[in-house]
C-alpha cells in the first residue's frame, strides 16, 4: 500500500513537470489594457459615445484599463485644438490603424469593438478588456513621471523580460484631462477625457527593445506639455507593442509627481447672498501640498470690498491679516485657510479671490473667487449661460448707481441657481438671458414663480432676452405679469425708434448689431400689449403697426419694463446706457405699496431642486393652488423609495423642503410630488443628482 502511494507520487510529480514545460514562459499577468480611440469635437456620433465609453472605463478602473484619446481633423472642420496641438504624431496613430471613421476604438491595437447598437459595441468593449486583462504577458513595465518645468515631463523606467521582448517596441504618452464650456466643437461636448498629448521617442515606431528572457532593459525620455495644464492633470502611459502586428502586449500607467505643488480646493459657494445687519461670514479653502519636497505659499486675499466691511485670512498657527500670509507645508501636508468677512450692517456687493502661489516655483498657482453681496438697490442677473454678456449691462448701469449712489451687485445663474428670498431687500432686478432662445427655458418655469412673486410683493424688474417672448408665450407669466403676447414672425429688421412723450423712450433711435454691440440679436421679436397696464415704449422702424419691441408695465403692485431683443444688441455703448438710465429712473420713480398681499398660485407645480448638482444638501421647491394632501418622495434610479419628505396637508401657496443626502452615495435620484385636493390631483416626477 505504501509502494503505491510513493508511485502514484512520481507518476504525478512527472505529469506536472511536463505540464509546466508546457506553459508558456510569458506567464507574467497583465498590468492594464490599453485603449486608444479616435474621436473630434466635431464629431454627433462622438458626443454619444464618449461619455457612454468614458463610464465604462470609469468602473473597470485605471488598474484594467487606460484610454489614450487621439483627436482627428474631420468630419467637421478641421478645428479640434486636441490635434491641432501635436498634428503629426495624432496623424501617426491614425495612420498606423488606417482610422477613416469616428469614434473609433482600438483595444490592445488588435481588437476593434463591434454591434448594431451603442449597447452592443459598449459590451463588446467591455468583453475585448477583459479577454486582454487575462491574457498573460511577455513582460513587466515600471514606470515613474515628474513634472520638471513649465513644458516638460521627465520619465524614467525598467522593462523586465520574463520571455524575450528583443523587437517590440516601448511607447510612452502624456494624456490630460480637458474641459472647454461653453462647448467649443459643434457636438456640443464639454468634457475631453485622457486626450492625447504627446509620445516618446515618437508615435510611429517607438523605442526598439533588446531584453532577453530573465533581463531588464531601463528606459528614460521626455513629453512635451504646457504649463497651463498642472502637474495634476498629467497621467503617462506606457505600452509595449509589436508594430508588424499592431498587438500591444502591455501597458503600464502613472500620475506625474512634482517637486512642488498642490491641489487648491473649496466647497464654498461661488455666491452668496447675505442680509449684512448679520454678522461674520467665513469660507473654508484647502492647500494640499503633492509636492516631494518641502514649500512655501504666499496666500493673498485680493478684491473689491464695500467701505465700512472687514476682511481678513488665516491659516493653522498663522496670525490673521487683512491682505497676505506665509504657509509653509511638508510633502503631503494640509492646510487649512480661513477667509473672514463682516459687513458691519453696511450693504454691498463684493467680489474677493484667495490666491496662493508656490515662493520656490512660481508657475504652482491656483486661485478660487467670490461673490458676497446683500442690501442691494439693484441685483444684475446674469442668465446668459455663460456667455459672457455682463459687461454690456454693468458697464451701461454702473455710471447710474454710481451717480445716484445705489448698490449695485451682480448674480452670475451659471453658477448658482438663485432663491426668491434673495429678493427680499432688492428694489431692482435686472435680468438678462443672452443668446438662449428656442428651448423653453429662457425663462425657467421656477424662475417665473420667483420672479412673480417678487413683482407681486411689490417689486420691479427690467427684463431682456431675445429669445425670452418665444418660450414662454404660453407661460401665464407673460400675460399675468407682463400683460402682453407674442407676435409672429419675428422681424428681420434691426432699426429701432422710440416713442414721442414717453419717460423712458422719446427721442430714441438706434440700430441693432455691428458698432459696439455684442452682434447677436438673431431672434429679436415683436410683442402687443392686452390690457391697459403695458404700454409700447419701442418699436421696429418698418411699416407694420405691430411692430413694438419693448414695454412699461405698470400695475398697482409693480412696474417693469421688458425688451424683447437683448440690450446688449444695441451698437452704441452710450445709447445703451442712456436707454439703461432711463429704464432705472422710472422703476425707481414708482414705489410700489407697502403690503401687497401674495398672490397665491393659480396651478400646481414641481420645481427643479437647486443646486443641482448638489453635494450634499438642496432645496426642492413646489406650489399648491389648494390646500392639499400631499406626499413628496425621493426615489433612486432603480425606483425604490430612499426617504419621504413631506407627508400631509399644506396649504395652498408657495414651499420647499430642504434635503439633506449626506448618507446617500453620489448618483442619479428622481423626486415626485403628489398633491390631492377633493376632486384635484397632481403628480409629476423630476430628476436630480447626487455628486460628491
Amino acid at each position: 500500500m505504501y509502494r503505491r502511494k510513493s508511485i502514484t507520487f512520481l507518476v504525478l510529480a512527472a505529469l506536472f513537470l511536463m505540464s509546466a514545460a508546457w506553459m508558456p514562459a510569458n506567464a507574467v499577468p497583465r498590468q492594464c489594457v490599453i485603449l486608444e480611440g479616435f474621436t473630434q469635437w466635431n464629431c454627433p456620433p462622438c458626443a454619444t459615445w464618449n461619455p457612454m465609453e468614458t463610464t465604462l472605463l470609469g468602473q473597470m478602473t485605471r488598474d484594467t484599463v487606460i484610454s489614450i484619446k487621439y483627436h482627428v481633423t474631420w468630419p467637421g472642420a478641421d478645428n479640434d485644438i486636441y490635434n491641432h496641438w501635436n498634428v503629426a504624431e495624432n496623424g501617426q496613430r491614425i495612420s498606423m490603424y488606417s482610422v477613416s471613421s469616428v469614434p473609433t476604438t482600438k483595444i490592445d491595437g488588435t481588437l476593434t469593438p463591434s454591434g448594431s447598437t451603442w449597447q452592443q459595441i459598449l459590451t463588446s468593449t467591455t468583453n475585448h478588456i477583459r479577454n486582454q486583462y487575462s491574457v498573460s504577458s511577455p513582460c513587466t513595465i515600471d514606470i515613474s513621471a515628474l513634472y520638471s518645468g513649465s513644458t516638460t515631463v521627465n520619465y524614467s523606467g525598467t522593462i523586465t523580460a520574463e520571455s524575450s521582448v528583443a523587437g517590440l517596441r516601448l511607447f510612452v504618452a502624456l494624456i490630460t484631462n480637458e474641459e472647454h464650456a461653453p462647448p467649443q466643437g459643434s457636438n456640443g461636448e464639454t468634457v475631453w477625457y485622457d486626450v492625447f498629448r504627446d509620445m516618446s521617442p515618437n508615435a510611429n515606431s517607438g523605442l526598439m527593445l533588446t531584453a532577453g528572457a530573465g533581463e531588464t532593459e531601463e528606459f528614460s525620455g521626455t513629453l512635451n506639455c504646457d504649463a497651463s495644464w498642472g502637474a495634476d492633470n498629467m497621467h503617462v502611459v506606457a505600452f509595449v507593442q509589436n508594430i508588424g502586428t499592431r498587438q500591444i502586449v502591455q501597458g503600464a500607467n502613472t500620475s506625474v509627481d512634482q517637486n512642488y505643488g498642490m491641489v487648491f480646493s473649496s466647497v464654498e459657494p461661488y455666491q452668496r447672498m447675505i442680509n449684512p445687519s448679520n454678522q461674520e461670514y467665513t469660507y473654508s479653502l484647502y492647500i494640499d501640498h503633492v509636492g516631494l519636497l518641502d514649500d512655501d505659499y504666499t496666500v493673498q486675499l485680493s478684491g473689491d470690498f464695500p467701505e465700512g466691511w472687514s476682511h481678513s485670512i488665516e491659516s493653522n498657527g498663522v496670525e490673521p491679516n487683512e491682505s497676505s500670509i506665509q504657509v509653509s507645508l511638508s510633502s503631503l501636508e494640509t492646510a487649512h485657510l480661513t477667509v473672514r468677512l463682516n459687513p458691519n450692517s453696511n450693504p454691498g456687493f463684493a467680489e474677493f479671490t484667495v490666491s496662493a502661489v508656490s515662493n520656490n516655483e512660481p508657475l504652482v498657482y491656483d486661485e478660487a473667487t467670490f461673490r458676497l453681496m446683500g442690501g442691494l438697490d439693484i441685483l444684475v442677473v446674469d442668465d446668459d449661460a455663460g456667455e459672457g454678456f455682463e459687461s454690456y449691462y454693468m458697464n451701461a448701469i454702473t455710471p447710474f448707481a454710481e451717480t445716484t449712489q445705489k448698490v449695485l451687485g451682480i448674480w452670475d445663474m451659471h453658477a448658482d441657481v438663485l432663491d426668491n428670498s434673495y429678493f427680499n431687500t432688492t428694489d431692482i432686478i435686472v435680468w438678462f438671458t443672452g443668446n438662449t432662445f428656442q428651448n423653453g427655458e429662457t425663462i425657467a418655469p421656477f424662475d417665473q414663480l420667483i420672479l412673480g412673486d417678487y413683482l407681486n410683493s411689490g417689486g420691479r424688474l427690467l427684463l431682456s432676452g431675445q429669445g425670452i417672448g418665444f418660450d414662454i408665450r404660453t407661460d401665464q407669466f407673460m400675460n399675468q405679469h407682463l400683460h402682453m403676447n407674442y407676435v409672429m414672425p419675428y422681424p428681420q429688421g434691426d432699426a429701432i425708434e422710440g416713442f414721442t412723450g414717453d419717460p423712458i423712450s422719446d427721442g430714441m433711435v438706434f440700430e441693432l448689431n455691428g458698432g459696439e454691440s455684442a452682434d447677436n440679436q438673431s431672434r429679436q421679436h415683436r410683442i402687443i400689449s392686452i390690457d391697459d397696464y403695458a404700454t409700447p415704449i419701442l418699436r421696429f422702424a418698418i411699416a407694420d403697426d405691430s411692430a413694438d419691441c419693448a414695454m412699461r408695465i405698470e400695475t398697482p403692485a409693480y412696474r417693469t419694463v421688458y425688451f424683447a431683443f437683448g440690450l446688449e444688441g444695441i451698437n452704441s455703448n452710450q445709447t445703451r446706457a442712456d436707454l439703461m438710465t432711463a429704464s432705472l429712473d422710472w422703476l425707481f420713480a414708482g414705489v410700489a405699496a407697502e403690503d401687497i398681499p401674495v398672490t397665491m398660485p393659480l396651478e400646481f407645480s414641481l420645481g427643479q431642486n437647486y443646486p443641482n448638482p448638489f453635494n450634499p444638501e438642496t432645496v426642492i421647491p413646489f406650489t399648491l393652488a389648494e390646500r392639499s394632501l400631499v406626499t413628496l418622495n425621493i426615489y433612486d434610479i432603480l425606483g425604490r423609495e430612499v426617504v419621504r419628505l413631506a407627508s400631509g396637508v399644506h396649504d395652498a401657496g408657495f414651499h420647499s423642503v430642504n434635503w439633506n443626502a449626506s448618507n446617500l452615495s453620489s448618483g442619479i435620484y428622481f423626486y415626485t410630488l403628489e398633491a390631492e385636493s377633493g376632486t384635484n390631483s397632481f403628480r409629476n416626477t423630476r430628476k436630480l443628482v447626487l455628486m460628491k
